[in-house]
């Protein structure tokens, strides 16, 4: 019989070949720009280069660098001729800004060797969706660096074969990964060997057919088991319930009736003022209720952190936070003596809830009121940022002079924003 054998020298060429027609890509991505140089949101400059770096070099063909790199080829850009042929350098400058719970970050592409602009990215998010935000900027920028990304190989590409490996990443995973699944082919063929012979049974359960093996799978109604709740993981679980249903204070105003002049006396303005804040003492609460990691108060900002290998948040509180189960939204309802809702008033910024009030002539929308309790996970922490401060909101309605009388009280309450359309379709 004649055997097939292939020398460490026809696996470099190969090797060699099969190289010199890949395409690279290497992308520099710098700290992003804290445009309002919020220490609040310091960590996001660092933040979002992670996110991005992990995610781009899980590409083939795809190199990420920092700003060291960055300023090398600033400092001398003959560097990039040394770089193998076909490889692309583009650089990512970001920047973000925060304003209350919204995050606002910005990228440009640009291409290194000319410093073109080749597009620019943009993405809006609450500060309990940093993870999303983060994905999204992924999607986005791959969109505008398709044309430049390196194709991912096809299953009938010819990868390298065992040998020496070199000292280029990419090759060595390759001739890695192919060393591997060599030493698995020939294991799977000396047990079919065996089998085939008689020296070797099949395992029972295990079917045999046309050179394939499978075995029948059957778990029947059983589930999935749960990951087991830690006692800390319950226990932060259980104070977040607590905090997110009822964190803040509010004190109601004196109302305010002004004759609208232009109505000859028909029509009045009623003006409610009212200030929202943190409940007192909430922060050192929170701070005294549980073994934090981290902490930290910069002006009227406290961040506590929770590091995730000592507090096992569960996936599905997870999911709640990314989903923003945990904020609420004010509605102001002005109530008539009979008890029914004479007027509501939705503080939000959603412009679904400003589409919907216009619907019905009982329900108004505003966006005074801002989030000053936030949550939000990453893949190393959950954080709870508050803030304590006061927001003043003055609430006007315009109503017949004849109406005014009727009211008898205003009531102010805090409604899960998952829950909202459900508690409006009950009180309206």
């Amino acid at each position: 019989m004649r055997r097939l054998i292939i020398t460490p020298l026809a696996v470099f060429s190969l090797t060699v070949s099969l190289q010199a027609n890949s395409r690279w890509l290497n992308l520099y991505i710098p700290e992003f720009d804290n445009l309002r140089n919020d220490p609040s949101v310091a960590w996001l400059s660092s933040g979002f280069v992670d996110i991005l770096s992990q995610k781009f070099t899980e590409l083939d063909g795809v190199r990420v660098f920092g700003r060291p790199a960055l300023e090398k080829i600033l400092q001398d850009k003959t560097v990039l001729l040394t770089q193998r042929a076909g490889t692309d350098n583009i650089l990512v400058m970001g920047t973000y800004s925060r304003d209350l719970d919204q995050v606002t970050v910005n990228a440009q592409i640009i291409n290194i060797s000319n410093w073109a602009e080749l597009g620019v990215v943009r993405t809006v998010s609450s500060m309990t969706n940093i993870t999303i935000m983060g994905n999204d900027l992924f999607a986005k920028l791959s969109e505008g660096l398709k044309e430049r990304l390196p194709p991912s190989p096809k299953a009938d590409e010819l990868y390298p074969l065992g040998g020496g490996y070199s000292d280029a990443p990419e090759m060595n995973r390759q001739t890695k990964e192919v060393g591997k699944s060599i030493d698995q082919a020939l294991e799977g063929l000396e047990k079919a060997m065996d089998v085939f012979i008689g020296a070797r049974g099949v395992e029972k359960g295990t079917v045999t057919s046309h050179g394939k093996f499978s075995r029948e799978l059957n778990f029947g109604t059983k589930e999935t088991p749960s990951e087991p709740a830690t006692k800390e993981a319950m226990m932060l679980e259980e104070i977040l319930e607590l905090v997110a249903a009822n964190p803040y204070g509010v004190q109601i105003g004196e109302p305010k009736v002004e004759v609208d002049p232009e109505s000859k006396g028909k029509t009045v303005f009623l003006s409610l003022p009212v200030k929202y804040s943190l409940k007192e003492n909430l922060i050192s609460d929170m701070l005294r209720s549980l073994p934090y990691t981290g902490v930290r108060q910069e002006g009227t900002l406290t961040t506590i952190e929770f590091a995730r290998n000592k507090f096992p948040i569960s996936g599905e509180l997870s999911d709640r936070i990314t989903k923003g189960e945990f904020r609420v939204v004010p509605v102001v309802q002005f109530l008539g003596q009979n008890g029914k809702v004479h007027t509501a008033i939705l503080d939000s910024g959603d412009p679904y809830w400003h589409s919907q009030s216009r619907k019905k002539s009982n329900t108004r929308t505003e966006h005074i009121f801002s989030q000053l309790v936030a949550f939000t996970v990453s893949g190393w922490s959950l954080q709870v940022t508050m803030e304590a401060v006061d927001i003043n909101a003055t609430y006007t309605i315009e109503m017949p002079r004849t109406e005014v009388g009727l009211l008898s009280q205003v009531v102010v309450e805090f409604v899960p924003e998952s829950n909202l359309k459900k508690y409006l379709s009950s009180v309206l």
